[in-house]
C-alpha cells in the first residue's frame, strides 16, 4: 500500500518567521493507523488502532507530533514565553 503524506505545522508565522513544520507518511491497513517512512516502511511504536468515527488523517498528525516530540523533547516549540514587563504592577 502507498503511503498518504501529511504535513503538521509546528509554529505559525509570525513576523519576519515563516514558521515550521513536520512532513509524514502513514498508512491504514486493517483499521490500524501506522506511520512510515516515505517507502512505506513502518516505523515502531507509531501506531493506533482506529475507533468508530475517527479519522485516520488526524490520528496520524497526532503521531506524528508524538514522534517529533520523542526525538527533540526540548525544541523550541516547548520553549517558555517570556513577556516584556509591562510597566504596571
Amino acid at each position: 500500500m502507498k503511503p498518504q503524506h501529511i504535513f503538521v505545522q509546528r509554529r505559525g508565522p509570525h513576523g519576519k518567521f515563516p514558521g515550521s513544520g513536520i512532513h509524514g507518511w502513514f498508512v491504514v491497513e486493517g483499521g490500524v493507523v501506522r506511520l512510515t517512512d516515505a517507502d512505506g516502511v513502518p516505523e515502531r511504536d507509531y501506531e493506533w488502532h482506529l475507533s468508530s468515527g475517527e479519522n485516520p488523517e488526524v490520528i496520524a498528525s497526532v503521531l506524528l507530533r508524538r514522534r517529533d516530540d520523542a526525538r527533540d523533547p526540548i525544541s523550541d516549540f516547548r520553549r517558555p514565553l517570556n513577556y516584556p514587563p509591562t510597566g504596571k504592577r
